[in-house]
């Protein structure tokens, strides 16, 4: 899979990375596409935690409750912080990856 021209995948280590993503965000300020991504060993787990606090969770389309599946095969979840911001939550691991 190849990242679009203005989009570069930086691996911090294993399967650890940073998305950086360039173009005009200003009017994009509290959209899904300028979000945060952390890699978890358990989605389910995350998932199960967050819905017994009350916490809401969507997938990439905005679909309340639902985890999402990317075209490579990881599952991720989105959350927002107090302030709007979206963080996505994934199970980026190695026994997904198939490493």
């Amino acid at each position: 899979m190849n990242p679009p021209a203005n989009v570069a995948w930086l691996t911090i280590g294993g399967l650890d990375a940073i998305h950086l993503i360039e173009g005009d965000f200003g009017a994009t300020y509290l959209t899904k596409d300028t979000h945060f991504a952390l890699r978890i060993d358990s989605l389910d787990a995350f998932v199960a935690d967050i819905s017994a606090k009350g916490v809401t969770f969507y997938d990439w389309p905005g679909n309340t409750g639902r985890i999402g599946v990317r075209r490579d095969g990881f599952r991720q979840a989105y959350v927002q912080d107090p302030d709007g911001y979206w963080i996505e939550i994934n199970d980026h691991t190695s026994a997904v990856a198939g490493g």
